[in-house]
């Protein structure tokens, strides 16, 4: 979660869920505070919602120790969907979720000086997504674009698929 600054003084929070083997953003909200309810739970399901059952039991949620990631609520839905919670102790051991966030805050939304609604913000947020999404090519991706990647390795058979180290 990180916050995105609007006007002078405000700011929303902005929760992403990033798919890391094809670094498609899968779940985000924009909020005014900080509850549970209002940032990851609904970037949580989100996410989930486009998984099957068999696909949601290999999830990994891997983030921050914020309150939030692991409240209560977080860990009733991770047991009702099956998912595995993972947690890292610092800011280096979630590094795809601070490269997503400057990504996004630095190269698609900037609502400094802006007096924004949040309906408004959400929108821009949208936008910024989709554009992130389906046109950010990633050297990573051999210069793909998550989407892109996404629809190359569906075509493949498993053990065709490109694989990818990943440490936390």
């Amino acid at each position: 979660m990180t916050y995105i600054s609007f006007n002078i003084g405000c700011h929303y929070y902005l929760t992403l869920v990033l798919d890391v083997y094809s670094r498609m953003i899968t779940g985000w909200s924009l909020s005014a505070n900080m509850t549970t309810e209002d940032t990851v739970v609904p970037a949580f399901k989100m996410a989930v919602a486009v998984l099957d059952n068999q696909e949601r039991k290999k999830l990994i949620f891997h983030s921050d120790r914020g309150s939030q990631y692991g409240s209560d609520k977080m860990e009733q839905l991770h047991k009702h969907y099956s998912t595995t919670p993972s947690m890292g102790g610092k800011a280096w051991e979630n590094a795809h979720a601070e490269s997503i966030n400057g990504i996004l805050k630095n190269e698609y939304i900037n609502f400094e000086n802006m007096n924004i609604s949040l309906k408004q913000a959400q929108k821009l947020v949208e936008e910024a997504i989709y554009l992130y999404n389906f046109e950010r090519p990633h050297g990573s991706l051999k210069n793909r674009k998550p989407q892109e990647f996404l629809n190359f390795v569906q075509r493949l058979a498993t053990e065709q698929r490109p694989v990818f180290k990943i440490n936390y």
